[in-house]
């Protein structure tokens, strides 16, 4: 019975996702509240899909202005090894993760230029973009999460105008 027991807890031990761990451990800034819950719910799926390290970059988004409105995020993750991007989203009414082959969906343009300058080391140019709008409802900050080396990196909100310049 013991080593039954021993074995089980060494396949859990083995078979858990470290990814879920250390995103819980780099948002230990973060306020533990109903978004917070929410957060780990939405992301926990896409977390547990990866094998090897790889960057993430992420916007949460809410609808303040109804009651009842859902977490959703937009997220690519970049594989440090081999190199491919993979665009995830939810949507306000579903929890299901969509993934996205188009790198050129308008709606991850802002994530994929965070991603690439990350990646060419332009961290302090990012840290350096200015909010391009004070309504709260426009103002979802960008985050870059890094678990290959363990850091995360929060970007301020700034969208893209018709010629493709950063509105700042």
């Amino acid at each position: 019975m013991r080593k039954i027991f021993f074995i089980f807890i060494l396949l859990l031990l083995f078979s858990c996702n470290p990814f879920y761990k250390q995103y819980q451990n780099l948002n230990v800034d973060l306020q533990k509240n109903k978004s917070y819950s929410e957060q780990l719910l939405l992301i926990k799926p896409l977390l547990l899909k990866e094998k090897e390290p790889f960057i993430l970059a992420i916007s949460w988004d809410k609808n303040i202005l109804t009651k009842d409105g859902k977490l959703h995020y937009d997220a690519v993750i970049y594989n440090a090894q081999s190199g491919e991007k993979k665009m995830f989203s939810t949507t306000e009414n579903s929890e299901m993760i969509v993934q996205s082959k188009d790198n050129s969906d308008i709606k991850f343009r802002e994530l994929i230029y965070i991603l690439e300058n990350y990646i060419n080391g332009k961290e302090e140019y990012l840290l350096s973009l200015h909010d391009s709008f004070s309504s709260s409802e426009m103002n979802k900050p960008y985050y870059i999460y890094d678990f290959v080396k363990k850091k995360k990196l929060k970007v301020k909100t700034f969208f893209f105008d018709k010629e493709g310049k950063i509105i700042q």
